[in-house]
C-alpha cells in the first residue's frame, strides 16, 4: 500500500489525482500554508489531514512512504534532504534542485539513505539525431 504526503497544493493537486488514481493508493496527508486554501480543501477533502509545515507530516501520520513535493522550487532542496534522511521515496517537481551542488548533494545522500526519487522533466529542446 502507498500512503503519500503532498507538499503544495498548485500542482500538487495533479498529484493528488494520480496517486488516488492508482491502486492501492492512498493520500493521507496535505502540506498547504496558505491558510484559505487550506480551509477550502478541508472542506473538499474530509478524509485527509492538513499540515501547514512539512515537517509535521510524520507527525500526523507515521505510515507514509511516498512524499509528493509540489512546493515553491526554492523550498525543494530543504525538503528533499529531510525526507530523504527519514526514508522516504520521493516525487518532486522541476526543477528538482536549483544548483549543482544541491544536486550533488542529493546525490550523496539517496546514495547512503537508499531512497527512490523521481522527478518529472520537460524535454523543451531535444534533438536525437545529434
Amino acid at each position: 500500500m502507498i500512503n503519500a504526503a503532498i507538499i503544495g497544493t498548485g500542482v500538487g493537486l495533479k498529484h493528488l489525482q494520480a496517486i488516488e488514481g492508482y491502486r492501492k493508493s492512498k493520500v493521507k496527508v496535505i502540506c498547504e500554508n496558505n491558510l484559505k486554501k487550506l480551509n477550502k480543501l478541508k472542506k473538499l477533502y474530509p478524509k485527509i489531514r492538513f499540515v501547514k509545515n512539512y515537517k509535521d507530516i510524520l507527525k500526523v501520520e507515521s505510515n507514509i512512504n511516498l512524499i509528493s513535493i509540489a512546493s515553491y522550487d526554492d523550498n525543494h532542496f530543504e525538503q528533499l534532504v529531510w525526507f530523504i534522511k527519514e526514508r522516504k521515496d520521493i516525487i518532486v517537481e522541476k526543477p528538482m534542485v536549483v544548483s549543482i551542488k544541491n544536486l550533488n548533494q542529493i546525490k550523496r545522500l539517496v546514495s547512503k539513505y537508499k531512497v527512490n526519487i523521481i522527478s518529472n522533466l520537460v524535454l523543451r529542446e531535444v534533438d536525437f539525431l545529434k
